[in-house]
């Protein structure tokens, strides 16, 4: 009989219980016409992104630099007998790799390995000026005094392409030629002229090139700048084939007249101008 009413007692507790906790549930619901909020102040774990690799396209050479913290090298082969310099930065864009600057000497000059030599100091010059302005540049002996000669051409070409296959470097190249050299170069552009970007020359010697010749070159911009008091090569040469070359109808050669400048009055010292020309004409 005990054992009865104790299992009695036990059900009723239950049930009480049971009663209970369904009475505090239903006060704690919202109103049937109010909308039940499910939100809650517990954060959902931060979901962490990996970063993207960045993604370059320079590219270091394993080169020596052409002095301490330089960021440029400097090479002198000797490419089929004819000594060349040329200085090209270290670190480049392969996506926009440096365009070749290729200047042409004059008569009295010559490209050796010697830098001691003053000429060699003018090339390190440039060498180091354009470099750090994302340039390369370069320069070939050329036979010497060529006054223009298929030799020098080809001296010019085997430099471009001992260059294309050891680095990278624009497609098209610029031409900058001092005196004598100002024949090498317009025989190079006449003869590659798909080749060429722009063309910069200082106290040139030129010839009386006809319409066929400079109708080559007429996509080609060029800048001739020569001293009114050259005496070694009269400004009068330059003061001429730039009016017949306008004569033809052609429109991309300029002619910058400096006032009182000499004939070795122009050559490093316009690095400035040059730059300026070449960056105008950077495609």
């Amino acid at each position: 009989m005990k054992e009865i009413l104790l299992t009695c007692l036990i059900l009723i507790s239950l049930i009480s219980i049971a009663l209970f906790s369904h009475t505090v549930y239903k006060r704690n619901q919202p109103p049937a016409n109010q909308p039940v909020n499910n939100t809650t102040n517990i954060k959902p774990p931060a979901v962490v992104v990996p970063e993207p690799e960045p993604v370059t396209s320079l590219f270091t050479y394993d080169e020596e630099p052409a002095k301490p913290e330089a960021s440029y090298f400097e090479k002198r082969p000797t490419i089929k007998s004819q000594v060349a310099y040329l200085a090209f930065p270290i670190t480049i864009d392969k996506d926009a790799p440096p365009r070749l600057i290729l200047y042409s000497h004059g008569s009295n000059t010559t490209v050796t390995k010697d830098f001691s030599d003053p000429f060699m100091k003018d090339m390190q010059a440039y060498g180091e000026f354009f470099t750090t302005q994302g340039f390369a540049f370069a320069a070939s002996n050329m036979h010497g005094a060529n006054w223009g000669s298929s030799a020098a051409l080809e001296d010019m070409k085997n430099l471009i392409d001992w260059i294309e296959n050891r680095y990278l470097i624009q497609t098209q190249v610029n031409l900058l030629g001092f005196s004598m050299g100002g024949l090498p170069t317009y025989n190079f552009a006449f003869l590659y002229p798909k080749e060429i970007n722009s063309i910069f020359l200082l106290a040139p010697t030129s010839r009386e090139y006809t319409k066929d010749q400079l109708a080559t070159i007429k996509r080609i911009p060029i800048m001739v700048e020569h001293g009114n008091q050259d005496v070694n090569v009269p400004y009068s040469l330059s003061l001429n084939l730039y009016n017949r070359y306008k004569g033809f109808g052609f429109k991309n050669m300029s002619l910058e007249t400096l006032k009182g400048k000499a004939h070795f009055d122009i050559d490093t010292e316009r690095k400035e101008s040059i730059l300026r020309f070449f960056l105008t004409h950077e495609f």
